[in-house]
């Protein structure tokens, strides 16, 4: 008896495709990645190039903010979308601890971008730097030019997890 190649090829793929493996759909949830969003209303602000810098809003700010509620954690980066109005000027970006009024150590990012793509940048792991207690937590954006738009959006801390 012959097969026809058609139906062998019909076999043959039902055979395969029984044998796939199912992938997770992006509505699942992994528990060894945890993202916080900074949620904006708009994306830029007005600078200058003194000590204090802008803090973003109230409404920006992560509340009762404790990484003590997270088991096994690897790692947290700090990472954000930033650019700058100007060219050749540097704009920052850093987690701040509004509860302790002051920057997260070894948080801040910088950026030379001058277009409205940006630039994703990355913090260094700063799990061991993060205060051990709960926190407002905010963003501090400054430029190195007085009066220079600086540009942040989004931005997140992930938290990795084994």
């Amino acid at each position: 008896m012959k097969i026809k190649p058609e139906l062998l090829l019909v076999i043959i793929m039902l055979i395969a495709i029984s044998c796939e493996k199912e992938e997770p759909s992006a509505d699942v949830v992994s528990d060894k990645q945890v993202r916080f969003d900074f949620q904006f209303r708009s994306s830029v602000w007005n600078t200058d190039n003194s000590t204090t810098g802008v803090i973003l809003p109230n409404n920006i700010m992560l509340l009762r903010f404790n990484l003590a509620n997270y088991e096994n954690i690897d790692s947290v980066i700090f990472t954000a979308l930033i650019w700058s109005s100007q060219i050749d000027n540097n704009c920052y970006a850093a987690l701040y601890n509004v509860t302790d009024d002051q920057v997260i150590s070894g948080s801040q990012i910088e950026s030379t971008m001058t277009d409205a793509q940006g630039e994703y940048v990355f913090s260094k792991d700063l799990k061991e730097v993060f205060p051990n207690k709960e926190i407002t937590l905010g963003i501090k954006l400054k430029s190195q030019y007085e009066g220079v738009n600086v540009f942040i959006y989004p931005a997140n801390i992930f938290i990795y997890k084994h």
